[in-house]
Formats: C-alpha cells, sequence, structure tokens
C-alpha cells in the first residue's frame, strides 16, 4: 500500500509540475524579430476589394508603436517612465511574435503570425479577431 502511495504521489507531482507554455520572460527593451520590423496597415475588406487603413503598427527594434491616423503612440516612449512599466516576450521565431506590456496593474498582450507575402495576422492586442496588417 505505501509503494502504491508513494508512485502515485510521484506521478501527481510529475504531472502538476509541467512547463507553462505561455510563460514569457521580462525584458528592459523589445527586441522584434527581423521579419516583423516596419510599418504595418491594417487591411479591411471594402465593398471593391481589400485597402490598406490609416491605422497599424510600427516595430521599432527596442520599441512598438500603435500607428492612428492622427497620432503615433510608443509604448516604452510613451509609457517607459510609469510605474510598473514592464515587457514580456513570450514567442519569437521566424513565423510567430508574441509579446504583452504592462502599466501599473493593465497588460495588453499582442500576438502575430507570419503569412505569405508580406502579411501577418494579428490575432491578440486588437479589438477585432485575425486581423490582417500588410507590411508598407
Amino acid at each position: 500500500m505505501k509503494k502504491l502511495l508513494l508512485i502515485f504521489s510521484t506521478a501527481l507531482l510529475l504531472f502538476a509540475c509541467s512547463s507553462d507554455d505561455n510563460s514569457g520572460t521580462q525584458v528592459a527593451n523589445l527586441t522584434p524579430p527581423d521579419w516583423i520590423l516596419g510599418d504595418w496597415r491594417y487591411l479591411v475588406n471594402e465593398g471593391n476589394g481589400s485597402q490598406l487603413t490609416q491605422n497599424g503598427l510600427n516595430f521599432l527594434f527596442n520599441d512598438v508603436c500603435e500607428v492612428y491616423s492622427t497620432n503615433v503612440v510608443c509604448f516604452k516612449s510613451t509609457y517607459g517612465n510609469e510605474p510598473g512599466f514592464s515587457f514580456t516576450e513570450y514567442h519569437k521565431n521566424d513565423s510567430e511574435y508574441k509579446f504583452s506590456y504592462t502599466v501599473g496593474d493593465q497588460t495588453k498582450t499582442y500576438s502575430f503570425v507570419r503569412l505569405d507575402g508580406n502579411k501577418i495576422r494579428q490575432s491578440e492586442g486588437v479589438d477585432y479577431d485575425n486581423a490582417i496588417l500588410e507590411k508598407i
């Protein structure tokens, strides 16, 4: 009976300590992969086909900026001196990039997948699912 209890406890401990796929690394500066660096604009479907909007994202070597028709908000430049500001990078490879930034107790996460051509799909950090951006 003691052996059975020991085996069960060991198995429970092994499975309970499995790694978390969403764990990230807190960093002072974002380091986006080369394939995503540059200016990107949201692609929307209109009645006469797809068109680029004036809104998008600009990936820099150490920051990311949200681009709007009237202004640009770079995360580190804008929020970097706020209490509790931090970046966390989760996935960074040849086809995927995921990061978040935190200011105080508010966290916003962004997730991108590289598509064919000069396009990426954004699945987090946007008000609608699976937004497509095109590099300009």
